[in-house]
Formats: C-alpha cells, structure tokens, sequence
C-alpha cells in the first residue's frame, strides 16, 4: 500500500504468493498516488491476491475529510465489478489514521457490515468482511509444520 506503482510491478514479479493490497482505494475513482490502478487490481486478483479497500476518506473521495460510509461502498462496488468479490477484504488502517466519520472506530465496524450487506448481499458481505482473509491466511500463512 505504501509502494510506486514500479515497486508494486516488482513485488509481483518476485512475489512467490499472492500478494496483497493491504489498504487503499481505487484509483479510477479517486486519482490518488497510492491508490490502485484497475491493472494493478486485476492483476492481484488474477494471482489469488487480496486488495484491502481502506476506510481513511483522503484515498477516497476528493476533498473528503471525513467522508461517508457510500465512499467506501464505490470503491467495493468498482472492485467487485472489476474483479469479483474472491479479491476483495476490508484493510482498515485503524491506526490512528482519521476514518469515515460514520465508523469511527472499531465500534463502528457493525454499521460498515450492515450497509455492505444492503448494497451487495449477505454472501458477497460475507465474502469481503471475513472469508478472503482467513482463506487467504490458511492457504498462505498458517501451513501445517511437518
């Protein structure tokens, strides 16, 4: 999330697992530096990676300081036209960083929920708040020790 676009060209060139896009957004729908390029998406997806939408308004929306709840609701809607729901997980940066007012904080997470499973279903929801991820981990992270 914190690389050049050539850096992240490069670390899926070297990468031995699919990487992933911890936290940002979508960079057709908010020209920001450090947010994805539809490319870079498809391409995560493509190597069974995961791309973390971030809840921090800047990456967002122009202008946005505290944004809404419906920004975050583009950019999953963006994604999983662009790549499926199988890519798609929520990458917080909880820390500290300012995020959608309607969140808050931690406490707040059962609004983002809610409004996800409204706008793409409860499977799709299901899908982004916590099946990518821990699959994601089973198949890359926890390996049986032999």
């Amino acid at each position: 999330a914190h690389c050049s676009e050539a850096a992240f060209w490069q670390v899926m060139e070297a990468s031995q697992t699919p990487p992933i896009y911890s936290h940002g957004g979508s960079r057709g729908l908010r020209d920001y530096h450090r947010n994805l390029r539809d490319g870079q998406a498809r391409a995560l997806a493509a190597r069974g990676g995961l791309i973390g939408t971030i809840l921090y308004p800047r990456f967002l929306k122009r202008g946005a300081y505290w944004g809404k709840i419906d920004d975050v609701l583009r950019h999953l809607g963006h994604w999983l036209d662009l790549v499926g729901p199988e890519a798609l997980a929520i990458g917080t940066d909880m820390n500290g960083a300012r995020i959608v007012r309607e969140i808050g904080d931690y406490a707040g997470l059962p609004r983002l929920q809610g409004a996800i499973v409204k706008a793409f279903g409860e499977g799709t929801a299901r899908k982004i708040l916590f099946n990518n991820t821990l699959n994601y981990m089973k198949s890359h992270w926890f390996k049986p020790i032999a």
